[in-house]
């Protein structure tokens, strides 16, 4: 099935593989011989395949070219099934080149193909290091784009503000205007009256706008007249006089109240906490804060023995303080040091992640599935540089929701972590348990 060399320490060398073609394709099974998945290492290039698992050995130099970029290797069953498509669709009718067997053209060939990995791994990493970079311009950018449309819509509100004064400030000197008008109108009209030179041959303009001043005048004198009636209806309440006859004169006196007696009033003010004057419209405000701190005072392992202390509510402090618990294993006042900070700032995504790791580890796996969402929503735009945050978030999820019993969710989770690290065999695992459970297979 196999042939060995005839060295102890050189590979044994696969034989019994088997392969098909088609025009397009072709179709490699190499068995493991018993080797664990893990154990395998896959290495190909356009030209050449090897297959590595201790102590077997595989490797070929094709017969002519494949897309390097679209071959597939799959592990399981024991084999590791290989799917190459080639450059120029026609049939081989063989695997290996013919020169094959030459040992020192193969090795220049292995050199070459190991030369060309090198070349390719260097290029995806600048790619890679590119795509980064533009990642955080774009994020930067749209960063920027938001502040930039946030002033945009303070500058509207403060032009709009500015205009509805400037209209209002317009129809009030207009208003004053017309009523100056109207005055100077009704100055002439008397002045004319009173010399006799009145005449009948007023344009009908005038006329109106005289009616019309007459009307204002009349108000004027109605409100004057009003607001004088009320002021002496004030003025009698308070002093009353009363008609007195002296001597039968018949004179009027006036009845004044004697002086009130000077006494002393004790004000009593209400004590306060806070050092500063009690305002009505912060009063609100004020309440707030204390409830905020009262609430920080009772906060298991947040408790500060001095009112100093409470200065230091600051949300990067708490989120370091709740790492610190949860490293001790601490979990509930990692939770309150988490949800404290989040009450003084909601936006920070590492946060609810945070807590719900904390809280898969109480097996509050609902509380859990809430947190890792309110992380993602805050994780936007999806850029490579929160990439790995999203990764934890989702398999977080993905493991309360299995817990829930929700697998067709779980498993879509843990397949968008696997998008985010597609080579970790952990969640590969998971998934493939996952998807065994809702196929009934496990």
């Amino acid at each position: 099935a196999f042939q060995r060399n005839c060295s102890p320490d050189m590979p044994v060398v696969i034989a019994d593989y088997s392969w098909r073609e088609t025009d397009g394709f072709v179709y490699l099974d190499v068995p493991l011989k018993g080797s664990r998945a893990g154990n395998v290492d896959v290495f190909s290039t356009d030209l050449y395949i090897k297959v590595s698992c201790p102590p077997y050995l595989f490797d070929v130099r094709l017969f002519d070219a494949v897309e390097e970029a679209k071959c597939s290797a799959t592990i399981g069953n024991g084999l590791v099934s290989l799917k190459l498509e080639k450059q120029e669709a026609r049939l081989w009718h063989r695997l290996s080149h013919p020169n094959s067997e030459d040992k020192v053209w193969m090795q220049e060939e292995r050199q070459a193909a190991l030369s060309h990995a090198h070349k390719r791994a260097e290029e995806e990493k600048k790619t890679k290091a590119t795509q980064k970079r533009e990642a955080e311009r774009y994020a930067l950018k749209q960063q920027m784009k938001q502040e930039e449309e946030a002033r945009d819509a303070i500058e509207q509100s403060k032009q709009a503000e500015i205009d509805r004064t400037s209209a209002e400030l317009e129809a009030w000197k207009a208003k004053e205007e017309e009523a100056a008008q109207i005055l100077e109108l009704e100055e002439v009209t008397e002045k004319e009256q009173s010399n006799g030179k009145s005449t009948e041959s007023e344009s009908c303009a005038d006329r109106g706008l005289k009616k019309e001043a007459d009307n204002v005048l009349r108000e004027r004198k109605t409100d004057s007249r009003d607001r004088r009636r009320d002021k002496a209806m004030s003025k009698s309440e308070k002093q009353r006089p009363r008609k007195d006859t002296q001597h039968g004169g018949g004179t009027l006196l006036d009845n004044t109240p004697s002086l009130r007696q000077s006494g002393k009033i004790e004000v009593k003010f209400t004590p306060r906490v806070l050092d500063t004057p009690m305002r009505e419209s912060r009063q609100p405000e004020e309440e707030e804060w204390l409830r905020k701190m009262a609430e920080a005072g009772r906060t298991p392992g947040l408790a500060s023995k001095s009112e100093g202390d409470l200065s230091e509510r600051n949300p990067l402090w708490l989120k370091d303080k709740g790492n610190e618990f949860y490293k001790a294993g601490d979990y509930l006042s990692a939770i309150n040091a988490y949800s404290e900070a989040i009450r003084l700032n909601s936006t920070m995504p590492a946060l609810y992640s945070n807590r719900a790791a904390c809280r898969l580890h109480l097996r509050q796996y609902e509380e859990c599935v809430e947190d890792c969402s309110k992380a993602l929503d805050r994780l936007t735009p999806p850029v490579p540089a929160n990439a790995q945050s999203r990764c934890k978030t989702y398999v977080r999820r993905a493991a309360a929701l299995t817990h829930l019993k929700i697998y067709p969710n779980a498993l879509r989770d843990y397949q968008e972590a696997m998008k985010l690290d597609p080579k970790n065999e952990d969640l590969k695992r998971d998934a493939d348990k996952v998807r065994g459970i809702i196929q009934g297979t496990s």
